[in-house]
């Protein structure tokens, strides 16, 4: 129920108090992804060159096998020749026999040895051009294969400067990965040394806090024994909280007796604590205002509240000589209650002043909270 008085007061500063730890998780999350994105990268490159060096090697291959057709091609070549030079001095010897037979004496005598010479001829042609036919063919069917090896080299070498290509980008897109994650790893170093001293801050200011309460308790002793101030820590620093009655007559925003004593115990130590800026919080109960005179100064409980935190704030700088420059000062009507508005008690303790103490180093913290974003 008391961390209620402070929440608007405190508002602003709590939005940019956690910008720190969220733009450390930010930062974190972010060097995070961009290793994956990296390590990712990596991956890429190196299966790239793997791929690059598998097209070298199957490139290498196919031109092993190319070598080897070609060399049986003209294996092929050179049999073929060799084989039509046989047939050509097949056929002449044929035609040599046959101008024998022409030529003889006695046709009848010869012609039956003659013939059958041309016939073996003739059948050694047969064989001869059937081989020649036969190694043709391979020769055709090895042409075809260098073809369609040298298709696949090129389809190879076209895979090859596009996957070059690919390398040459991921590599660039390596580089620039690794600038941003150094530029990343730096930023949040950064960030930890900010962070360090961020807590260090806190931690003193926490102390601080500790023993400045300690001593208002002591100070204050009295008047929180009668229930005339509450004195506890809230989120951000010490709150003081004055219940009205015992400062202001009813309807009235200038100080009582009681009031001034109080307030002054609390000049005297706020005038020694450089350190803190003060916040004088005016609040009210739901009761409107309806006496026409009081009503005329004071439409609403909003400046009866803004009134009476601008007498109080008056009040410290002028009689306790609290600098100016450490004040913020203001009425929140009856819209940031701390008990019921039911009972007399509870608009009792509704009616209130609460002066709360924000040590300057907590807000220097804030500041560095800013600046990192």
């Amino acid at each position: 129920m008391k961390k209620n008085q402070t929440r608007f007061f405190f508002c602003c500063i709590f939005l940019v108090l956690f910008v720190l730890i969220p733009s450390l998780t930010i930062y974190a999350g972010g060097s995070k992804a961009l290793r994956e994105k990296l390590d990712k990268c990596n991956a890429n490159v190196e299966s790239l060159e793997k791929e690059v060096d598998g097209l070298k090697s199957q490139n290498s291959s196919l031109y092993d096998q190319i070598g080897t057709l070609n060399s049986e091609k003209a294996e092929f070549q050179s049999r073929i020749a060799e084989l039509e030079r046989e047939i050509s001095e097949k056929e002449q010897e044929i035609a040599r026999l046959e101008a024998e037979l022409a030529e003889a004496p006695d046709p009848m005598i010869v012609s039956r040895t003659i013939e059958e010479k041309v016939q073996e001829k003739e059948a050694e042609i047969i064989d001869l051009r059937m081989e020649k036919n036969e190694l043709e063919s391979k020769k055709n069917e090895l042409e075809s294969n260098v073809r369609k090896l040298n298709r696949e080299i090129a389809q190879l070498k076209s895979e090859n400067r596009t996957l070059k290509i690919e390398n040459e980008k991921l590599a660039q897109e390596k580089m620039v990965l690794e600038d941003e994650n150094r530029e990343l790893k730096e930023d949040n170093d950064e960030l930890l040394t900010t962070l360090e001293v961020y807590e260090g801050i806190q931690r003193e200011s926490v102390e601080l806090s500790d023993l400045i309460l300690e001593r208002i308790q002591v100070l204050l002793a009295e008047e929180i024994r009668d229930g005339k101030v509450r004195v506890f820590k809230g989120t951000l620093g010490i709150v003081l909280d004055v219940t009205a009655e015992h400062m202001f007559d009813v309807g009235s925003i200038k100080l009582n007796d009681g009031g001034k004593t109080i307030l002054f115990k609390v000049g005297r130590l706020l005038s020694e604590l450089d350190g803190y800026f003060i916040g004088v919080i005016g609040n009210a109960d739901s009761k409107p205002i309806v006496t026409p005179t009081l009503k005329k100064r004071f439409p609403t409980n909003w400046e009866l509240s803004a009134g009476r935190g601008a007498t109080v704030t008056r009040f410290l700088i002028d009689v306790s000589r609290v600098s100016p420059s450490r004040f913020i000062s203001m009425g929140l009507g009856e819209f940031q209650p701390i008990d019921t508005n039911v009972t007399i008690e509870g608009r009792g303790n509704n009616r209130r002043v609460d002066l709360v103490l924000l040590p300057i180093d907590v807000l220097a913290a804030v500041i560095v909270g800013a600046e990192i974003k």
